[in-house]
């Protein structure tokens, strides 16, 4: 189960981000988007460790330069958001098929679907807001806030290592 929604989410991710630079008037580069995701599922399909990573690393890329080119940032976010769960899922799916109950697999399951929801959800809540809402700050003002906002996701990240 968890291999079909990572490839459903390759798909999306790959979908998106072609329609981001199909509709923006490069079909050439929306092909070579979509032969990206054909090889990720091939990777993935053929069970090779590194796949995931390298097609999470080019559709960061793909959607980097979509958006250096103007190109819609709506599916740009959609892409790389779908993408991120599509790796996220991949390594857990492995991960998964390590467990030696198949219920206790299910319930695991579940409660990852559960978290990823939520971090997609506020994740592209986020990104979304940041792509409309402009701010003009000082450079000292931007230290502050990159070092307040290191320090609080290093705290999340280290909180939730211990709850896990």
């Amino acid at each position: 189960m968890g291999k079909r929604l990572a490839a459903l989410c390759i798909g999306l991710a790959v979908a998106s981000l072609a329609a981001g630079y199909g509709l923006g008037g490069r079909p050439v580069e929306a092909l070579l988007v979509l032969l990206l995701g054909a090889l990720w599922l091939g990777g993935e399909w053929r069970g090779w460790s590194w796949a995931a990573a390298a097609g999470l690393a080019g559709c960061v890329g793909v959607a980097a330069v979509g958006m250096w080119l103007d190109l819609a940032a709506g599916w740009m976010l959609v892409g790389l958001v779908s993408a991120l769960s599509a790796w996220d899922l991949s390594a857990f799916a492995s991960w998964l098929e390590r467990v030696q109950s198949a219920e206790k697999a299910q319930m695991l399951l579940r409660e990852h679907l559960r978290r990823l929801l939520v971090v997609d959800v506020v994740g592209v809540l986020l990104a979304g807001a940041a792509l409309f809402i402009r701010l003009r700050l000082g450079l000292a003002l931007m230290l502050l806030l990159g070092t307040v906002l290191f320090l609080g996701v290093s705290r999340a990240v280290s909180f939730l290592r211990r709850e896990a």
